[in-house]
């Protein structure tokens, strides 16, 4: 999807360094001690409450996509996609949305993290936080095609040798 919120290019390179700095520390922050606790608080809250449970849901997901383990963060984000759905008077669809994009962020999914952050943008264009997000989730994205042409480039350059030596070998 095309941002058609404004331009992102405004964002200053301090602006998108923050952004990642923070990213990073929120990642950080979450302990394997934190997921076990929260996971139990959710599946009784499940439980006793069975598909009420919307806020310990929420909780127990924005915690498992900040996991240093990529099957947690999976899980967190199959949870927050549920919750996308879900009509809810404790959060919004915004929050959702802003929470699906850092996870997909943090799991390198960056064109759902891309998705998600225009979504949030669609709802709130003005929010500067979500614009600076954009803006760094546009640099990965950048950044991975512009690595995936220089890997394509040298397996190209490297079969034009290849192909270069055998017709040689092949006109002796």
């Amino acid at each position: 999807m095309a941002f058609l919120f404004g331009d992102d290019s405004g964002v200053s390179q301090k602006e998108k360094d923050t952004m990642r700095e923070q990213l990073a520390i929120e990642m950080q922050t979450v302990s394997g001690l934190e997921i076990v606790q929260l996971r139990k608080e959710y599946e009784n809250a499940c439980r006793k409450l069975g598909q009420d449970a919307l806020s310990e849901k929420l909780s127990f997901a924005v915690t498992l996509i900040r996991s240093p383990i990529k099957a947690e963060r999976a899980e967190g984000l199959y949870l927050l996609r549920q919750l996308r759905t879900c009509q809810c008077p404790h959060f919004s669809l915004q929050e959702i949305l802003f929470f699906l994009a850092k996870g997909y962020y943090w799991n390198e999914e960056y064109p759902q993290a891309m998705e998600s952050i225009d979504g949030y943008l669609q709802l709130k264009p003005n929010n500067r936080v979500g614009v600076i997000m954009r803006a760094v989730i546009a640099d990965k994205i950048g950044s991975d095609a512009m690595v995936g042409v220089a890997i394509v480039g040298g397996a190209a350059a490297v079969l034009g040798l290849v192909a270069l030596g055998v017709a040689r070998a092949a006109s002796r």
